[in-house]
């Protein structure tokens, strides 16, 4: 299946990610087949190439269709046909395809707002659960870019459905710039700054990471929060540390302590105000000087 994407760059979580196979004509064939994705049997290479990226996309496909059915389909969906054929009853079977394929790749659908509310919001559900990979500092999804109505209905479970991931950056500060403090990174802060309150307040899962990860043995995030209906979360903090260092381990681990027990202050404040007003900006920035706590760079 096609996955979404956030290697590179951070903002690029919606684009589907299509990888160039390199497979044989007889291994393309095998993989459609068994996505039931019908085929004609003299279909060059490149051309089974493009039907493999189709079927990623999720488009169906029409060759197993008839000449008749084909016409049907074009009627029904209204597709310009001029540049393809004169006329729509003589038109052959490949200038059908051809048609059918070319209007696949500029999709339409202008009646989406005359379906039930109801309706929309699963299909907002099904979109949105489909950016499984943390979110860092993404700005908001074309979909909300198309109308208004579509962003006011859309953003809320935007929000609410995604992880959002927060780093933490090793930054200088102080009169010399000689201290060195973790702080939450340049580009959440401007996340932050730009998302309304509204929607920072509908924001249920963060996962916080150092973007250089001081701890000798890491093998996590910094913490995972996760807001549930009313009172309910669930916090994961990691564990004691183990080295081969006694005594570093007992300094860190009363550091981490400390830590911990001034992250679960910040989460009881947040898990007890009302669901309209659940996350504040400010919330993040305190979140992340808490977990700084473990560390301490002079």
């Amino acid at each position: 299946m096609a996955t979404t994407s956030t290697q590179g760059k951070h903002d690029d979580y919606w684009k589907i990610c299509i990888r160039p196979g390199y497979d044989t004509a007889k291994v393309m064939r095998d993989k459609l087949k068994d996505r039931n994705y019908h085929v004609s049997s003299n279909m060059r290479k490149d051309l089974l190439s493009e039907c493999l990226r189709r079927s990623n996309l999720g488009i169906l496909s029409p060759h197993k269709l008839t000449i008749a059915e084909l016409r049907e389909r074009i009627k029904a969906r209204r597709i310009d046909t001029t540049g393809f054929f004169p006329k729509l009853t003589t038109s052959s079977r490949q200038e059908l395809l051809s048609a059918l394929e070319q209007a696949d790749l500029n999709p339409k659908f202008e009646h989406f707002l005359q379906l039930p509310p109801e309706l929309r919001n699963k299909i907002y559900a099904y979109y949105y659960a489909e950016f499984k990979m943390p979110l860092y500092a993404p700005s908001q999804p074309p979909l909300s870019h198309t109308c208004r109505q579509l962003r006011q209905e859309s953003l809320p479970m935007f929000y609410a459905t995604c992880e959002f991931e927060i780093r933490l950056r090793r930054t200088r500060i102080g009169p010399t710039y000689r201290m060195k403090r973790f702080m939450i990174s340049d580009e959440n802060a401007l996340f932050l700054h730009n998302t309304e309150p509204k929607y920072v307040a509908t924001v249920r899962h963060l996962l916080f990471t150092f973007e250089e990860d001081p701890r000798p043995l890491a093998d996590g995030p910094a913490c995972c929060l996760q807001l549930g209906e009313g009172g309910d979360y669930n916090l994961q903090l990691p564990g004691p540390e183990v080295s081969r260092d006694p005594s570093f381990d007992e300094l860190a681990n009363e550091a981490r302590s400390q830590a911990g027990a001034a992250v679960r202050r910040l989460v009881a404040r947040i898990v007890a105000r009302p669901e309209k007003d659940k996350l504040r900006r400010e919330d993040f920035f305190e979140l992340c000087e808490a977990i700084a706590l473990e560390f301490k760079f002079g």
